[in-house]
């Protein structure tokens, strides 16, 4: 038995209708296309704005020097002194009769150089002694004094240097 089976013929050729169907199929891809590219182009513009706000993400082409490294570590050893501690100290040994001028603290040596006045120069060396014997302090000396003749009380002014433990 022999079967008959009817191809489509070859020769068919496109309608009217497969003709419309592929102009509506281009109208629809034309518009998508159209669409993606104005939305390319709105997020190269946001982008674009937004890059004025944003750090630069390249490499740095400025580098420190070493100088300049050393400075900034200074600056963060001088914040960080233990200023409370610091302070403290210094106030638990001042008397009525000696008066601060200047404090210098050098965090590098951690040292400090403390300018006063004193009524008397016993009353400057008991300051320097009790800073000497201060936990917080490691040594206390006197560096220079002389007595301020300008003043009518005479009193001794005085530089010293203290190293905190």
């Amino acid at each position: 038995m022999q079967i008959d089976i009817a191809f489509l013929s070859r020769n068919r050729y496109p309608g009217h209708l497969d003709f419309i169907v592929f102009l509506a199929a281009l109208a629809i891809f034309a518009h998508a296309g159209w669409f993606a590219w104005e939305r390319y182009l709105a997020i190269q513009n946001l982008q674009n704005t937004l890059s004025v706000f944003r750090p630069p993400t390249g490499k740095r082409t400025q580098s420190i020097s070493a100088k300049r490294v050393g400075e900034i570590n200074m600056a963060i050893m001088q914040l960080n002194l233990p200023w409370a501690e610091f302070l403290s100290a210094i106030e638990r040994n001042l008397s009525g009769n000696v008066v601060l001028l200047g404090i210098d603290p050098n965090a590098e040596k951690r040292m400090v150089h403390i300018e006063g006045e004193a009524k008397t120069a016993e009353d400057m060396i008991d300051f320097v002694d009790q800073l000497g014997q201060d936990p917080f302090f490691q040594t206390a000396s006197l560096l220079r004094h002389q007595i301020n003749d300008g003043d009518r009380n005479r009193p001794y002014r005085f530089t010293m240097e203290a190293s905190w433990r």
